[in-house]
């Protein structure tokens, strides 16, 4: 079997792809809030309490788009265009990752089609695109006590050298003369072991991917229902004290689950690359 391309060039794209969304998400909230400020700035003739870095970078944003182009308006529109790039090339590299995690692993349960289609059948969508994750996940970790320690997952050991228990004295339980006295290391020592938290739970992750699609499906139908000659243009409903906590909320969302996209391309990547059948240069593994 020839050796399996690590997908390296479809992980990097996928990052910068998704530091961009997650720049787009900033700056689409900061000009929303901007737009909103001008607004209540352009009634009240000056007299409101405005979140001033918002308003100063709308107007920033004003100064250099043509006469007429609304900078919230343009703030969206590269947003949708960042996330469709993003989402473009996660799948990608799912499907790159998936294609040669099956390749070094037999035990994968999703085939690397799925990695593209899983997101598009309705319903299922909701668990497919987390299994397979989940299985590309698991084939790039670790396999064993040995694997971990040399992807240096191990927890610090606290002591020193241990003790030669070669001279220890019969009926003892391996005490050596002395135990106790000077120069005796009577730390408690900690065994070297694999330390599974520190790679994402694609549990989590998935969740949290979920609640963030959930809130930016809220802001669209907030954003659409308080446009003029909505239904709930003018009301109560159309205030900055639900507007902006909805909008920050579902950024903070949005800036944490591409932190925790970004870790989950890097762990598949550097765990994939690691694999012997990638690094020797030949089939190692049985």
């Amino acid at each position: 079997m020839a050796n399996p391309p690590v997908p390296t060039t479809t992980s990097r794209l996928a990052v910068w792809a998704l530091f961009t969304l997650a720049v787009a998400e900033v700056v689409r909230t900061a000009l929303a809030m901007g737009r909103y400020e001008h607004g209540i700035e352009s009634v009240t003739h000056g007299n409101t309490d405005p979140v001033t870095p918002a308003l100063y970078l709308y107007f920033l944003v004003d100064h250099f788009l043509p006469h007429g182009v609304e900078p919230s308006t343009v703030a969206k529109q590269a947003w949708l265009a960042a996330a469709l790039v993003a989402g473009a090339t996660f799948v990608a590299w799912l499907y790159d990752a998936s294609r040669t995690a099956q390749r070094i692993d037999d035990t994968s349960a999703w085939a690397p089609r799925w990695a593209v289609a899983g997101w598009f059948v309705p319903f299922a969508n909701l668990a497919i695109p987390y299994l397979v994750v989940r299985d590309v996940h698991s084939a790039s970790g670790p396999r064993s006590t040995v694997d971990r320690i040399s992807l240096g997952e191990q927890q610090e050991v606290r002591s020193g050298p241990l003790p030669d228990t070669t001279g220890a004295l019969p009926g003892t339980g391996g005490a050596l003369p002395g135990a106790g006295g000077p120069g005796w290391d009577s730390r408690p020592r900690r065994a070297i072991r694999p330390d599974p938290d520190r790679r994402v739970r694609i549990g989590r992750w998935w969740t949290l991917v979920l609640v963030t699609l959930a809130f930016a499906v809220l802001r669209w139908l907030y954003e659409r229902a308080t446009a003029n000659g909505g239904s709930l243009h003018g009301t109560q409903v159309d205030m900055r004290f639900v507007a902006y906590p909805l909008w920050t909320i579902t950024t903070i969302l949005f800036v944490r689950t591409v932190n925790r996209s970004v870790r989950v391309i890097r762990e598949v990547r550097l765990g994939l690359g690691r694999h012997p059948r990638v690094v020797g240069g030949a089939d190692l593994v049985p």
